[in-house]
């Protein structure tokens, strides 16, 4: 994994990258500048989709108390932060317990 602040960049396979960047053109340069011997890298397809960030910046995790049976696990650094709030939020729906650590994250805020 590299994240830089021209784009985010994983090997999905021994010949393929998947990169996210502003556009497609902005990846492909910044892949092509950033790595010795990537001038030839080409786009082989383009997704587009909106990353989600909340208002705040801040994750976004808890029940909402709107809606029975709801459950948000929202944030922009999902892959670094994939782990510590699963494991949390686990422990929340399946022991019933309330996670300190999450207590600034909570949907309410709003």
């Amino acid at each position: 994994m590299v994240s830089t602040e021209d784009f985010d960049l994983r090997q999905v396979a021994a010949d393929r990258l998947l990169a996210a960047a502003d556009s497609p053109e902005r990846a492909l340069a910044a892949v092509r500048s950033t790595f010795a011997g990537a001038e030839g890298v080409e786009l082989q397809s383009i997704r587009r989709g909106v990353r989600p960030m909340p208002a705040d910046g801040e994750p976004i995790v808890g029940p909402v108390a709107a809606v029975p049976g709801l459950y948000l696990a929202v944030m922009h650094s999902g892959v670094t932060l994939a782990a510590a709030v699963g494991r949390l939020a686990a422990r929340e729906l399946v022991d019933g317990a309330v996670e300190p650590a999450l207590s600034g994250c909570r949907p309410e805020r709003f």
